[in-house]
This record gives C-alpha cells, structure tokens and sequence, in this order.
C-alpha cells in the first residue's frame, strides 16, 4: 500500500486585526517584530503602497520607509505634521 504524506508549507503571512496581511518571510513585517511590534508601532493600517519614489507602509505609530539597499526607515511623521501647520509649528 501506497501513502501519501501531505506537506502543508509554512504560513509565510500573518492577518492582523486591521484586516492588513504582511509576509513574514521579509521586509517591513521582519523590522516590525524585531523592533517591537503592536506596543511600539502598532498594527499596520495600509498595505505597502509607493509614495514620493519610496515603498511605504502606515501602521498606527509609525510610517515604515523603505530606502535604497533595502533599508527601513522610519518616516517623521511628527516633523512633518508640525511643518504643516498652517502656523508653521509656532
């Protein structure tokens, strides 16, 4: 008798409660965990998307940068908040 022996591969993606699935395989997902996850930066709230010539992914505290050499960065998102002002941060 023949068996035959299912490989069921590994999960390479996680779900999170905002409905945003990331690879955990690389990327944006490996400096999340890394870094501290949900209680530093939150849960993702975008997909990775391109902005200003950069891959970028919102999560709640934080916009992930991706830089040339595959470096993530985080955006300055209070900097640039505060440059919007329409007082001029003053």
């Amino acid at each position: 008798m023949t068996y035959f022996r299912a490989v069921v591969p590994p999960v390479t993606t996680v779900t999170f409660p905002t409905g945003i699935a990331m690879d955990k395989r690389y990327g944006f997902y490996q400096f999340w965990e890394y870094h501290g996850g949900v209680p530093i930066f939150g849960y993702p709230l975008t997909n990775e998307m391109q902005e200003d010539g950069l891959t970028v992914q919102w999560f709640e505290r934080a916009r992930f940068e991706l830089h040339p050499g595959n470096v993530v960065r985080l955006g300055r998102v209070g900097a640039e908040l505060l440059e919007a002002r329409s007082d001029g941060g003053h």
